[in-house]
This record gives structure tokens, C-alpha cells and sequence, in this order.
């Protein structure tokens, strides 16, 4: 094997190792003591355990991306297989070509991002759970601090992002 490759071969074991460990929970310190005695790097530490930890996982976003855009693309051909199958139909007036046709088209426009996000208005059900949250506060909080409180909560209006 060419040295060039089997060294490249080692660089990607070892990151995934490193994932691996970060994964169940391991800190970059100990991490980079395993990954320095397992592949033999005496001068392998945090910092480059970390930069490791940063490549694999933006190959793996990279790989995710891919595969999903992938997947999104052969949707999106089935369903312009399946609209070209009920296209004349549906421009015939067969109501369940256009009913068809224009669930697909809604489908389309899902995976290709065309639809404004749904926005919903919380209201009356959170309402009540509020009203007991604020009492339990009321309780647990000295006067002065729960005034102010109201104080600074009643300046927001629905829909505030703040």
C-alpha cells in the first residue's frame, strides 16, 4: 500500500475514533490521551483532537446534505413521473386527476421549500398554564422581584420574538 494512502487511511480511522469517543461522552483531554498512545502521536493534544472532531463532523453534515438533497431530488422525480401520468386527465376535468395533481404540486412545493412556514398563535391553551405558573412565582419570589417582573412581562405583545 502507498504511504501517501495508508497515511490518509489513518487520518480517517483515527477521526472517526475521535467521534466515536466524543460521542459516549469522553472530554477532548482524555480523548486526545487515547487517540495519542492508540495511534501512536506523542505530540497529539487537545487542540488538534478538537480540529479532528471539527473535520469529521462537517464531512459527516457534508455526507447528510448530499444524501438528503439525494433523496429530495428522486422525490421530486416521481412526482413529475406521477403529474405527467395524470396531467391529461386532469385537464380533461377528471376531478380525481386535478384532486391528485394537486396534492402532488403541494408535495413539490414542501420539498422544494416554496410554502411560508407555518405560523401558529398560541393562545388559550397555554394561557391557564401560564396563569399557574405566575402564581407559584407570585409565591416563591419576593414582592418587590415579582412586580417587576410583571412589569417587564406586560410589555410584551403576541408574536414578539424578544
Amino acid at each position: 500500500m502507498p504511504k501517501k494512502l495508508k497515511k490518509s487511511l489513518s487520518i480517517i480511522e483515527r477521526r472517526r475514533h475521535v467521534v466515536e469517543l466524543r460521542r459516549s461522552g469522553a472530554t477532548l483531554e482524555s480523548i486526545a490521551r487515547v487517540v495519542s498512545n492508540k495511534f501512536g502521536l506523542p505530540n497529539y493534544d487537545r487542540r488538534r483532537c478538537h480540529e479532528d472532531l471539527q473535520f469529521a463532523l462537517a464531512e459527516l453534515g457534508r455526507e447528510y446534505h448530499l444524501s438528503s438533497e439525494a433523496l429530495r431530488q428522486e422525490q421530486l422525480q416521481v412526482i413529475d413521473r406521477l403529474q405527467f401520468a395524470l396531467w391529461e386527465k386532469a385537464l380533461a376535468g377528471d376531478v380525481k386527476a386535478i384532486d391528485a395533481v394537486n396534492r402532488l404540486l403541494e408535495r413539490k412545493a414542501k420539498l422544494c421549500g416554496l410554502d411560508a412556514p407555518v405560523q401558529l398563535l398560541v393562545t388559550q391553551c397555554v394561557e391557564k398554564e401560564l396563569r399557574t405558573f405566575m402564581d407559584i412565582i407570585s409565591t416563591s419570589l419576593p414582592m418587590e422581584t415579582y412586580k417587576r417582573l410583571l412589569e417587564i412581562v406586560s410589555t410584551f405583545t403576541p408574536g414578539d420574538k424578544t
